[in-house]
């Protein structure tokens, strides 16, 4: 039915009309909040599985920073330029350059 056909329907017709259009949208509506439903508890579905998938892979970068650290202090090779230089004392201030160049970018943005 077009709207230009609606001027020559009666009162009650024009209301049995309206009604089927609010039950038609009330479904449609229903029909509409359920998918949204089901949506929103898909997705916190999945993420509570990013969490638990995020908290194991956390897990696992601890763990495997602490085998590594102490094994990180164990392969420091000396050779024999680091012998060298530590006996004449250039390799202590090259460390303290570094060291201080190190601490600058850690101390980025910090104020007194």
């Amino acid at each position: 039915m077009l709207g230009e056909s609606l001027g020559s329907l009666q009162i009650k017709d024009l209301q049995n009309l309206e009604a089927k259009l609010d039950s038609g949208l009330y479904k449609i509506r229903g029909a509409k909040t359920q998918l949204m439903v089901r949506q929103v508890q898909e997705l916190q579905k999945k993420e509570q599985i990013l969490l638990q998938q995020n908290e194991a892979l956390r897990a696992k970068l601890a763990e495997l920073s602490c085998l590594q650290a102490p094994v990180s202090g164990l392969t420091t090779a000396t050779t024999s330029q680091d012998v060298q230089e530590s006996s004449s004392g250039r390799g202590s201030r090259q460390r303290e350059t570094s060291l201080s160049a190190a601490e600058t970018t850690l101390q980025l943005g910090f104020t007194q």
